[in-house]
């Protein structure tokens, strides 16, 4: 059986469409899409403050003459946290999963980034814990959803700018009550564009006593880092790890 068909049976993902563009047999992407994202055979690496950061491909996509829009990996993102597509979900999980199973270790901890509740409510489902299972079942390394909580609830990052992000993330995280103490965490989230919410989170971690905290993410809307990444790609391999980001 292989990896995909493993997946398949683990996360319950159809042979089908392509949750982006609807292409017939595209999932968990179809070939285009994974092409026009960015995503390769294996993540992009690099550093947010001190910590490593792997994410699967762009959210945005920057084509020559043309406005600045949604990668398909982002589009199908969207249909998933806006419109609450779990069919999207499965399928990113999926592809997620793919892509960084191999660089888990099983006696890691994988810790999901906790949805605030007003959004939890809203979208009946937390995208940062749908990836976070589909990485913990196809890597068997351990998920606590109970390792970090929200302090309490703050306006969404997306409404905000870099400085005002940082100051919105900053203290947003406490230790719940599964402790990491002595325990290397990867901390996994969906999307990151300035970083803010994984050292926020990351930070909590720390004082709870991990020994090591990475983090993983599906999508990258920085261009920054992803101008960082692509430079040292067409070098050094995908493989290769940046310059520190800040």
């Amino acid at each position: 059986m292989n990896g995909l068909a493993v997946l398949r049976r683990y996360l319950r993902l159809p042979a089908g469409r392509c949750p982006s563009c609807g292409a017939f047999f595209g999932s968990p992407l179809c070939r285009e899409c994974i092409s026009a994202s960015g995503i390769d055979d294996r993540p992009f690496r690099t550093r947010v403050a001190f910590h490593e950061l792997q994410f699967v491909g762009a959210y945005w996509s920057r084509q020559p003459g043309a406005a600045v829009s949604l990668s398909p990996l982002g589009r199908a993102l969207r249909g998933f946290k806006d419109r609450g597509d779990r069919y999207a979900g499965r399928c990113l999980g999926a592809l997620f999963a793919m892509r960084l199973a191999g660089t888990i270790d099983p006696a890691e901890v994988i810790v999901p980034i906790p949805s605030d509740v007003r959004r939890l409510r809203a979208r009946g489902l937390s995208p940062a814990a749908w990836l976070a299972d589909a990485l913990s079942r196809s890597s068997r390394a351990r998920l606590s959803q109970q390792s970090l909580v929200r302090t309490r609830d703050r306006p969404a990052q997306r409404t905000l700018g870099g400085a005002a992000r940082r100051a919105n993330a900053e203290g947003a995280f406490g230790l719940g009550p599964d402790g990491v103490r002595g325990y290397s965490v990867v901390l996994v989230d969906d999307v990151i564009t300035t970083g803010a919410t994984l050292r926020a989170a990351a930070t909590a971690l720390w004082i709870g006593g991990a020994d090591r905290v990475r983090c993983a993410v599906l999508a990258c809307a920085d261009e920054e880092i992803l101008n960082r990444c692509r430079a040292r790609t067409e070098s050094a391999g995908r493989g290769a790890i940046s310059v520190r980001a800040s």
